[in-house]
């Protein structure tokens, strides 16, 4: 799904089963199976499992602050504060002159809009009215917008980040062929991944390809040997010489990673003992360097 920096986006989004987040757009990197992010200070350390932020260029799924109902938007609302915002100006005036009939055509429709909630239905696949939205952003946009209309490999997908697409294409583009051609791996880059990704082998050989050999070009720092990482070297590497057993024993798949990679952790995850031990092992030792 398309990884925008939407106002209220977590992810990236991500993000967004597998896909959430911004390969190399900032400094977070993108969870596989749970959405967004969170840690302590300014930099964010997330999972790695599922490729970040790798998504259709063919589709989009955006977390958006959605307009009142009822309203009808003129000329531009729909990007902006009154509708939808990929939180970049150049971004934003590029969309608002070049898209602006095919957004206020989406967010006006009371299906097409519910494509820019935190979880879209699986009829945004099928949608009309957003995949028109999503193809003018792609094919107006995409420069703009950061896409610069690269594609790993000739898979169909696109981090949004042409250097990172451009590593995974050279480097990885067997596995992600590999993936795409399984009627089972291939829907784990749809707006809804079945759970069923968090174990697929042909994503997590994916993902490894993307971790071991385009991290970096992508924005993703592993910590230590463990299922995490984060978007800037230094804070990685310090969490990984201080808290790698603390980060090894957090389970993306348990509930200790979902509150390690949520943008709004639940209260409960106070009481989990490996979510407790990773956020004070942070606290204690790493929040100069992942500022």
């Amino acid at each position: 799904m398309k990884s925008w920096r939407w106002a209220a986006a977590g992810l990236l989004l991500g993000g967004a089963a597998i896909l959430s987040g911004a390969c190399g757009g900032d400094d977070s990197s993108g969870s596989g199976g749970g959405g967004g992010s969170v840690s302590t200070g300014s930099q964010t350390t997330t999972s790695s499992l599922g490729p970040v932020s790798v998504s259709s260029t063919t589709t989009m799924s955006t977390s958006t602050t959605m307009p009142t109902t009822g309203t009808q938007m003129m000329m531009c609302d729909a990007i902006g504060p009154n509708g939808v915002s990929t939180m970049d100006p150049t971004c934003d005036g590029c969309l608002g002159d070049m898209c602006c009939d095919q957004f206020t055509a989406c967010l006006n429709d009371p299906n097409c809009s519910q494509c820019f909630s935190p979880t879209p239905p699986a009829s945004c696949d099928t949608d009309t009215l957003f995949a028109a939205a999503n193809d003018c952003f792609d094919n107006d946009c995409g420069p703009a917008c950061g896409g610069g209309g690269t594609e790993i490999c000739d898979t169909g997908l696109s981090t949004q980040d042409p250097p990172c697409d451009m590593c995974l294409g050279d480097m990885c583009c067997s596995q992600f062929d590999a993936c795409l051609a399984d009627p089972d791996c291939s829907l784990c880059f749809s707006p809804n991944a079945p759970p069923e990704c968090d174990t697929d082998p042909l994503l997590a050989a994916a993902n490894a390809c993307y971790v071991d050999q385009c991290g970096p070009a992508c924005g993703f720092f592993q910590v230590c040997d463990s299922d995490w990482g984060a978007g800037d070297q230094t804070c990685a590497t310090c969490q990984g010489d201080n808290c790698c057993a603390e980060f090894t024993a957090c389970d993306p798949n348990s509930m200790c990673g979902d509150c390690l990679t949520s943008a709004n952790p639940d209260p409960a995850c106070d009481n989990d003992a490996d979510y407790a031990a990773t956020i004070a092992c942070i606290n204690a030792n790493c929040m100069t360097e992942c500022m």
